[in-house]
């Protein structure tokens, strides 16, 4: 099947877009000999998957490039509510049309059910008012709902990015564009009528969820029938209602393990575990199985059904060349049932590399030993409390995305009393504006401010723009009194892994060693945490950090500060907030401390001073040294 045929005959308007365009004329830029009007449509989106590509294949051997957190972050911008503008202000109109949608759409649901009282509420606030005010009156009621739902659509969507951009995602480039245009455009599931809803720019409700084995089901629709014109809304909605039906209670937890290896017919093996709803894209998707099943074995967990066969799948262990590669589940984003922790704690520590899952497994079970006091009533401890916010450390699990279970234990809770607990503090401890600092005061949750980190206490160990996802970390370590060969051998003693580029830039006359060694304070923020609304270049950050107390890292703060952090979680990037050093090619780089499944590295970031970065690209930098 040609990859852009079925997109053309999907969306005709996409081969004159603006975005295609830009690529066609980047394309026509490169090679002078095109002519623009002898490019066919299919043609123009075939030069536009191609850039796409680049883009993604940069990506998934860096790690998270600029390039593709650009690429996400303009597809959310583009797709969610945008109530707040680019520049900060917000979307007025947006927000009236959306209030009023919001108090029709409620009081025609009270009048159906008979509680019209609710809205009298609502109706007798704007009695008497002019038409102005009363907009103003109903984005004041309804303001906070309107934000929170804009939130949700972006961590739905992003969701789906991340899915689309991380190696575990396996189709090709033509069928994920397909998925993030069709997306965009999708709103609540009708399951009786198995059909999405249209999305509209009003529309409040989150992008639809991701199903990896649904995703697989429509994959296969397609290009087993490639000359149909398929609708990727109905196919999707047919599938999830699909699964959801296939999904049946399970019974019992006994079972035992069985091996799918290394060179089984893929099809075999997709008979196995298809048909129980579990959301793999094994069970679906014959390219995905045939890809693992290429390069090693599946351990897979069979419980019992009703008439006690071992046969419905529950946990699969990968093995990829002889090593635990991946673990998951069949609770949501395919993370681990709490039951099921301690089987697969068990079976994982028999198997080559499972030792690398250790902290998931402890985590994943003092999860379910909290749950389970939640459910019994029982009183939480601080260190339940200082486990579940992740005041310490992030819980890792075994899925592509968070524990749900973790916001869900969050969202009954009076954060304000945990903190009290979790900070062993009494109200008037904690400061919300640097005002409010003094002698006795154990932390500070607040917006960041000219000169903040000058007036925060050096021993004040808790700081959060918000509690508790939006922590300030600050730390001391020692640099300096060691040459770039020492610190690249005590590296790979500790078994932590240098690019290439990383190690031409330790070489570099740029990098400066410093002949004594210093203890310095490093701060830990987000481009958020700097005030930014949107993406910021590297240049506005270094610009905005200026102006809070903290300075750029010299250049051997990235190799010693990855000897010092090596319990960093998994898949987190930290950049190092420093003036770029030119790598082996001449472009202008930063180092960057990374953790994935093979390890700790200490790698390299390319940072041109006009690239772009996300609001969660999170840097270190170097506390201001006092004047005095």
């Amino acid at each position: 099947m040609e990859k852009s045929k079925f997109l053309n005959q999907t969306y005709p308007e996409l081969a004159d877009s603006e975005p295609v365009s830009r690529s066609v004329k980047k394309k026509i830029r490169e090679n002078p000999a095109l002519d623009y009007r002898q490019i066919s449509d299919e043609e123009k989106l075939d030069i536009h998957l191609e850039r796409i590509e680049k883009i993604l294949d940069y990506k998934n051997k860096k790690g998270d490039s600029s390039a593709a957190g650009w690429l996400k972050g303009n597809i959310v911008e583009n797709a969610v509510i945008r109530v707040t503008k680019k520049d900060g202000e917000e979307n007025t109109k947006l927000l009236k049309e959306i209030s009023r949608n919001l108090f029709k759409g409620e009081k025609e649901i009270a009048k159906q059910e008979g509680r019209g009282a609710e809205v009298s509420q609502v109706e007798d606030q704007l009695g008497g008012l002019s038409k102005e005010e009363k907009d103003s009156k109903l984005i004041e009621i309804y303001k906070s709902k309107i934000l929170e739902s804009e939130k949700a659509q972006r961590e739905s969507l992003r969701l789906w990015l991340d899915y689309l951009t991380s190696g575990d995602s396996n189709y090709p480039t033509w069928f994920k564009y397909l998925i993030v245009k069709s997306i965009s455009k999708l709103g609540q599931l009708d399951e009786e009528n198995k059909e999405f809803r249209k999305r509209f720019p009003q529309t409040l409700v989150p992008f639809p969820e991701l199903n990896q084995e649904a995703l697989g089901l429509v994959y296969t629709a397609i290009t087993e029938h490639p000359d149909e014109q398929r609708d990727f809304n109905k196919l999707y909605a047919n599938a999830l209602v699909e699964i959801k039906n296939e999904r049946r209670e399970v019974l019992s937890d006994r079972g035992n393990w069985g091996v799918i290896t290394k060179g089984t017919d893929p099809h075999i093996a997709m008979e196995r575990i298809k048909g129980y709803g579990t959301g793999w894209c094994i069970a679906t998707n014959l390219a995905d199985m045939e890809k693992y099943l290429k390069n090693g074995d599946l351990h897979v967990y069979f419980s019992e059904d009703e008439k006690g066969n071992k046969i419905v799948p529950r946990v699969c262990i990968y093995l990829e060349n002889g090593q635990v590669k991946e673990i998951r589940g069949i609770a949501e984003n395919q993370n681990l049932e709490g039951r099921m922790t301690a089987i697969t704690d068990a079976k994982k520590k028999e198997l080559p590399g499972g030792d690398v899952y250790d902290k998931r497994s402890a985590d994943m079970k003092f999860l379910t030993d909290i749950e389970n006091k939640v459910k019994e009533g029982q009183k939480l401890t601080k260190d339940d409390l200082v486990f579940l916010y992740e005041t310490n450390s992030s819980i890792e699990g075994f899925g592509y995305q968070k524990d749900p279970r973790i916001a869900e234990l969050r969202k009954g809770r009076n954060t304000e009393e945990d903190m009290l607990v979790i900070f062993e503090c009494t109200k008037d401890q904690i400061a919300h504006v640097p005002s409010e600092i003094n002698d006795s005061t154990k932390a500070y949750v607040g917006q960041l401010e000219s000169g903040i980190f000058q007036k925060l206490p050096e021993k004040l160990e808790h700081v959060y723009t918000s509690f508790p996802d939006k922590k300030i970390r600050r730390e001391n370590i020692e640099i300096g009194g060691k040459s770039a060969e020492q610190l690249i051998s005590e590296m790979e003693t500790a078994g932590i892994k240098i690019s290439n580029y990383a190690k031409s830039m330790l070489k570099s006359r740029e990098f400066v060693i410093g002949k004594n060694p210093e203890e310095v304070t490093l701060v830990r923020l987000t481009v958020a945490d700097l005030g930014f609304k949107t993406s910021a270049t590297i240049d506005q950050i270094y610009e905005r950090v200026q102006t809070f107390g903290l300075d750029l890292c010299p250049p051997n703060t990235g190799p010693h500060y990855r000897l010092k952090y090596q319990n960093q979680s998994m898949n987190e990037w930290i950049y190092v907030g420093m003036k770029q050093i030119a790598g082996s090619v001449g472009y202008p780089f930063m180092f960057r401390l990374a953790r994935y499944d093979d390890g700790l590295w200490l790698d390299d970031f390319w940072a041109e001073p006009t690239n772009q970065w996300g609001l969660d690209g999170e840097f270190v930098f170097r506390l201001r040294k006092s004047e005095s």
